[in-house]
């Protein structure tokens, strides 16, 4: 398979694992996501859905590797920086949470509405 189709597949596998997340099947969300990364490792959307999905399992250990990895390919994007604050809060590390968040609110620019949720979430956890 070319590399771009490489990458066309693990889009489709992205958007399986959204829909089996979405309907409730959280394991085959995870197969999903997973298979999405063995095509692209970089899928930074993948690496954040499938760190959510082991969030939403009380998995916290595993989340924070693909959650991490993920700020490493997509630093510039909030939610990866807000997935991950969430983890860290979800695990118990609220000091690491806050400062999470706060790089999340660092980089949002414009939307007011996502500002106010994570604003809320520092003056929950902070």
């Amino acid at each position: 398979t070319s590399h771009g189709g490489r990458h066309a597949l693990a889009t489709i596998y992205f958007d399986l694992g959204v829909a089996f997340k979405t309907e409730g099947e959280m394991s085959y969300g995870v197969e999903a996501y997973n298979e999405s990364l063995n095509l692209n490792p970089d899928y930074v959307m993948s690496l954040v859905n499938l760190g959510n999905a082991f969030v939403e399992m009380g998995k916290t250990d595993e989340a924070i590797g693909y959650l991490r990895r993920a700020t490493e390919l997509g630093g510039n994007d909030p939610q990866v920086w807000y997935s991950l604050g969430n983890c860290f809060v979800r695990s118990g590390d609220r000091e690491r949470g806050v400062k999470a968040y706060e790089v999340a609110l660092d980089k949002i620019e414009g939307d007011e509405r996502a500002r106010a949720m994570i604003l809320r979430q520092i003056a929950k956890f902070g």
